[in-house]
């Protein structure tokens, strides 16, 4: 039963919350909404990983990818998703079918102006504090390293990923242990194939045995 009313608000959670109790957006209703199609999904982007350097779609192509869509300072799903995504990536790999695990941050980094109360702090004018933010972040990397690709970007790119994937996101008052802002947002790991295309998408608490046989069934489709 859970999964299937997860299935109905195309797993848009509530961040501290059982994913079955989260409620679709004002402008869907439980009767109107239907999760996408998986080929409808992706297509061009370009991000940047922690030091900097620009990774594209076109990147990422030439192996299976495991891509989730959070962000880092999360206490939720993310911390869920992200060990599972690395050990499916892992374990395909080493099975014969190249694959790699990415995180994709969708935190915008804060407005770039001015407050009009000279008073306040940046972090206080855009709601969050981005050292946190990247303090989170560097706790990822250096906790997966080389097995997790860690991207984000600006807002334009970030805006772009959410589109291309049709990740739903609201930003809302602070969960527990999380500070300046929680944010709700779609909790789909999506399976890229080689081409760039996703062939399917699984929700956040998929173990790594499903995640790796989801791909290497859809492998064998090709």
């Amino acid at each position: 039963m859970r999964r299937a009313m997860a299935a109905v608000v195309a797993a848009f959670c509530l961040l501290g919350a059982p994913l079955a109790a989260a409620a679709p957006p004002a402008e869907h209703t439980t009767h109107s909404y239907a999760p996408p199609d998986p080929s409808s999904l992706g297509g061009t982007f370009v991000l940047r990983d922690p030091a900097g350097r620009m990774v594209s779609s076109q990147n990422l192509k030439g192996r299976w990818t495991l891509v989730y869509i959070g962000y880092s300072r999360c206490t939720d799903t993310c911390p869920v998703a992200l060990p599972s995504i690395v050990q499916a990536a892992k374990d395909l790999s080493a099975s014969g079918v190249p694959a790699r695990a990415v995180f994709i941050d969708i935190e915008p980094p804060p407005a770039s102006v001015r407050p009009r109360n000279p008073t306040l702090q940046v972090s206080e004018a855009s709601h969050h504090d981005p050292l946190k933010q990247q303090a989170a972040m560097a706790e990822i990397v250096k906790r997966f390293g080389n097995s997790l690709l860690v991207l984000t970007g600006s807002r334009n790119q970030l805006s772009a990923v959410t589109v291309a994937f049709q990740v739903r996101r609201e930003h809302v008052p602070a969960r527990p242990r999380e500070e300046g802002h929680s944010i709700n947002h779609t909790s789909f790991i999506y399976l890229m194939a080689p081409s760039g295309e996703v062939k399917q998408y699984l929700y956040h608490d998929a173990a790594p045995d499903v995640l790796a046989a989801a791909v290497r069934k859809s492998a064998a489709l090709r």
